[in-house]
């Protein structure tokens, strides 16, 4: 045995009255209006397991499309979340799909859409965002289940800032979560200067979505449903 990871209680909610660990102000997935025009894009984010050599934790990903147009299964997330995984520790990564509540406010979220293990494509190699963007990209071992119905996220690289969209992303390793931002992003950074969006999240009908701790590395879309960044962190 070469390390034992020990999950206290509440790593899954056991009933529909059972949050799951993150901030009551975050709003679900299928909250109306706030998923309601997301109901593609949240198919490609998954909640991520990570496994290093020091213990696991949990942070958020995206599925993502490539220019082939062929769904190799390429997952974008931050790279520090992966930055302490060894070629063993990913293949042992879990992803889980699909991981939300069908209401708003409450309801239990499947555990059983998963795929296990991942290879590193790529990565930012800034030491987490501390002189680059923070990126990782990984590719799973397996193919995605068909019914699983995935959605390949695609993605706007140009650099001009987005005037509203969303986030969608696991907050504590909760289930499927959306925030909202109605002012544009500005220009920031992490470690440095100019390598970050910035955003400040907006009061909606359900809640005063943000991000929280597992939430790192998930997608934020401009209003056209292309990925824009992956999270690193803030307050």
């Amino acid at each position: 045995i070469e390390y034992l990871v020990h999950a206290y209680r509440n790593v899954y909610p056991e009933n529909a009255d059972t949050r799951g660990g993150s901030q009551s102000c975050e709003v679900d997935i299928n909250c109306t209006p706030e998923g309601t025009n997301w109901q593609d894009e949240k198919k490609g984010v998954v909640r991520m397991s990570v496994v290093s050599n020091q213990g696991s934790g949990w942070c958020t990903a995206s599925m993502v499309n490539n220019t082939s147009l062929d769904c190799t299964p390429y997952i974008l997330t931050a790279m520090h979340c992966t930055e302490n995984s060894n070629a063993s520790n990913f293949n042992q990564y879990t992803f889980y799909y699909n991981y939300e509540s069908a209401n708003c406010g409450s309801g239990n979220a499947p555990i059983n859409q998963t795929v296990v293990g991942c290879t590193r494509r790529a990565d930012s190699g800034d030491n987490g965002g501390n002189s680059g963007s923070d990126f990782a990209l990984l590719e799973a071992n397996s193919t995605v289940p068909a019914g699983y119905n995935t959605y390949y996220n695609g993605w706007n690289a140009q650099n001009s800032a987005s005037g509203s969209g969303v986030s969608i992303h696991h907050p504590a390793g909760d289930r499927k979560k959306i925030s909202t931002y109605t002012s544009a992003l500005f220009t920031t950074g992490w470690g440095v200067n100019n390598t970050h969006w910035g955003v400040n999240w907006a009061g909606t009908a359900n809640g005063h979505g943000v991000t929280e701790g597992g939430s790192s590395g998930s997608p934020i879309f401009d209003s056209q449903g292309r990925i824009v960044g992956t999270l690193t962190g803030g307050g």
